[in-house]
């Protein structure tokens, strides 16, 4: 199985560079960043750095398109090039390098590995909190029961792409990919990992998590 790692990068400058390091540290997977409009001084690092090394693709948005949209470049990308896999992960360190062998290992026999942070008090309330209510809604409209909605490294394979292919651009692809995995009755496994926050305050505000869960039901009624 021919596997890859996507990141999506946005304005993350030097702490991108240390989760790449890491990464090929760890494993000689090929790895392709999606920076998502970061000002020039910041893609300017991340060029300067990557130059000549040819494990490493760098895939551009203009503008800032978020998360979601960043995620589906890298992933279309990954496709038309016959890879057969995608780890996502993101690029500002919350996602702990020394665990993507789970991940590999999880591939070899289920369509769909998502990883699982602990619950507990190193993830901020309303993080917490806000995954409990998803889960919660999830597992009453869609019958599905998973440890963790919103972590953001998870892989899949190919062959359940279109079966998964998400429409939010920003955040709430975590959560709209599990409703696809209940409605489409996907195999999948969960694999625990670190639960790391560099920043509490970046990533999902309140307001995005209260956006998140207005569109639930509307995942449901979709076909």
């Amino acid at each position: 199985m021919k596997t890859v790692v996507v990141i999506p990068v946005y304005n993350e400058g030097k702490r991108v560079l240390e989760v790449l390091k890491s990464l090929r540290d760890k494993c000689k997977l090929k790895v392709v960043l999606v920076d998502d409009g970061s000002s020039e001084r910041s893609i300017n690092v991340l060029k300067s750095w990557i130059r000549n090394k040819k494990d490493i693709v760098l895939l551009r948005h203009k503008k800032n398109k978020g998360k979601g949209a960043s995620m589906l470049t890298g992933a279309l990308y990954c496709w038309e090039n016959s890879f057969d896999s995608i780890i996502f992960m993101d690029g500002d360190g919350q996602h702990n390098p020394n665990e993507i062998e789970s991940f590999i290992n999880g591939l070899k026999k289920f369509p769909l590995v998502f990883g699982f942070r602990d619950m507990g008090k190193n993830m901020p309330i309303v993080r917490r909190w806000g995954n409990k209510v998803a889960k919660r809604l999830i597992k009453v409209l869609f019958g599905i029961d998973r440890f963790d909605l919103l972590c953001g490294y998870f892989a899949i394979s190919k062959k359940v792409f279109n079966k998964i292919r998400w429409h939010s651009e920003r955040y709430g692809v975590e959560t709209e990919v599990a409703t696809f995995v209940a409605k489409n009755k996907l195999k999948y496994l969960e694999v625990p990992v670190e639960t790391i926050y560099k920043n509490k305050y970046k990533g999902v505000t309140l307001i995005d998590a209260v956006k998140i869960l207005l569109k639930i039901p509307g995942w449901y009624f979709s076909k």
